[in-house]
């Protein structure tokens, strides 16, 4: 449950109109109780100043500084919020506060046992020590190549390596039961990930961008977010698990050269689509057809169910009953849509009216 003090890492427009600023331009509350925003142009070290109790979401923000080698915390400090030194890797830290450690460039939360910021830099292989629970966001954007994580792990957080455009390797214990949203968007060159029989759910967009070639979902994943493996290019098959029970907007939008093989009662995957089963929704559509027939099995369209396709022509049969926003993307290259059914204008109607134009309605 989220403190008094940690709501505190908020900053607000009254915070921006009401502040005090100390010899280096450094914002803090009236009180002086909370590090608003923190420009430093010249000086190699700075301290936070004595009586500080909370450190803002982003109050370090790296894009300023170009001199600054050392941080002091001191041990007034009891929360730091999110991205609180964001990229600051490779400056020397000295921490008095005693809520908090510092262990091989990563300073945790003695109390709440997260990984609150890494000011390490291009280390070839991290250990998380075993007294951390959760990773946080203190990897984002950094330049991290390989990480385990250790079994204490229960969840990857959101956004927890999102950006980590190095990043080759990672080692998953199987303590962990989820991966948070955006976890690992844009690891550009993560090749391979071997995700564990304990996770449960895989979080919205949380392998966004990344280089697989192939990917087994294990049986024991139940939940795959929206867009969760979205323009992974690369990627050439992907294994479903009979375990799943959700599946979000079209996870493999993006993915030109996939192929799904669904182990799945409810989740069928044939003639290049991949289809519920149990409410005829049609998830995506993983061919490279000009022209397609939808067949009478599905009842809806889902949401960025042709993203990014080279389809031409699509006809939809009079099963279809309901057409999700943004079921046939803005970018694709449709030039006819054929509406079969007595409620084929209804159907036109939940259209954007530019692809309402390229419709036929045929009852």
């Amino acid at each position: 449950m989220e403190t008094n003090l940690q709501k505190l890492t908020k900053r607000t427009d009254a915070d921006y109109e009401n502040y005090i600023s100390d010899e280096s331009g450094v914002h803090y509350s009236p009180d002086g109780k909370r590090l608003l925003h923190a420009r430093i142009d010249y000086e190699e070290v700075y301290s936070i100043r004595e009586g500080t109790e909370v450190i803002c979401d982003r109050a370090f923000d790296r894009k300023y500084y170009n001199f600054l080698k050392k941080i002091v915390i001191p041990e007034s400090v009891k929360v730091i919020g999110e991205n609180a030194f964001d990229g600051y890797y490779g400056v020397e830290v000295v921490c008095h506060s005693p809520h908090f450690v510092l262990q091989d460039n990563l300073l945790i939360d003695n109390d709440t046992h997260v990984i609150v910021a890494f000011f390490g830099s291009k280390y070839d292989d991290i250990v998380i020590p075993e007294s951390v629970k959760s990773v946080g966001r203190a990897f984002w954007n950094s330049a991290i190549r390989q990480i385990t994580l250790s079994k204490s792990i229960k969840s990857i957080g959101k956004e927890s390596f999102q950006f980590c455009s190095m990043l080759q390797k990672v080692t998953i214990p199987d303590s962990v039961t989820s991966i948070g949203d955006n976890a690992f968007d844009e690891c550009e060159v993560l090749r391979k990930i071997d995700i564990p029989k304990s996770v449960e759910t895989i979080g919205k967009e949380a392998f966004m961008w990344c280089a697989f070639k192939e990917l087994v979902i294990p049986n024991g994943v139940e939940s795959i977010g929206d867009g969760a493996f979205t323009c992974c290019g690369l990627m050439e098959r992907i294994t479903i698990p009979n375990s799943l029970t959700h599946i979000g907007s079209n996870p493999f939008a993006g993915c030109d050269k996939v192929r799904i093989i669904s182990h799945s009662k409810r989740f069928m995957a044939e003639n290049d689509m991949l289809i519920d089963n149990r409410d005829g929704r049609l998830i995506t559509y993983f061919g490279n057809a000009e022209q397609l027939y939808v067949p009478n099995t599905v009842y809806s369209i889902g949401s960025n169910a042709f993203a990014d396709k080279p389809i031409k022509q699509i006809t939809l049969p009079s099963t279809v009953k309901n057409i999700e926003k943004d079921a046939f993307v803005e970018y694709n290259r449709l030039e006819k849509i054929i509406i079969c059914g007595s409620n084929a204008k209804e159907l036109k109607a939940m259209l954007p009216e530019k692809q309402q134009k390229i419709t036929e309605c045929v009852d």
